[in-house]
């Protein structure tokens, strides 16, 4: 049986950029870190994943800020064993793209609750589509509080 996964991601110019890590290596290294939701997610966050990947793949985006780009996140309930799939609402609409993710992470639609910007509270997952106002022509962040 192929492991289940939680990770994060972006869409870059047409492009999933997805990072993973499988739930029994999480346990095993006890890697995961558990929020104030109980909810088990990758251990870094997109800032530094984003800066990590950019750096490694010399990719010119690395001058976009990271949150220029549509982007999300898989995480675990272990309590339910449930899913969920936060992501930036101009992604929602695109069926093959969040299928893709989900099967790329070994989890189905059935076990898995998808929560949109407009759903999630924090505003979180945003990108220059959804916020103009926040970024320059450059993709660089211009308004104060948001890193």
């Amino acid at each position: 049986m192929q492991p289940d996964y939680v990770g994060m991601f972006w869409f870059v110019n047409g492009e999933l950029w997805l990072k993973t890590i499988s739930l029994d290596e999480l346990r095993k290294e006890m890697k995961f870190k558990f929020t104030q939701r109980n909810v088990i997610t990758y251990p870094d966050a997109h800032f530094k994943v984003w800066v990590n990947w950019c750096e490694e793949y010399g990719t010119s985006e690395k001058y976009k800020h990271f949150m220029y780009y549509p982007r999300g996140r898989i995480s675990h309930f272990p309590k339910s064993n449930r899913y969920e799939l936060v992501i930036d609402s101009c992604l929602i609409a695109n069926a093959p793209l969040v299928d893709g993710i989900l099967s790329e992470c070994g989890i189905s639609r059935n076990n898995t609750n998808i929560v949109t910007q407009s759903d999630d509270k924090s505003k979180h997952y945003i990108c220059h589509r959804c916020r103009p106002e926040l970024f320059d022509d450059e993709g660089n962040i211009k308004v104060e509080g948001y890193t």
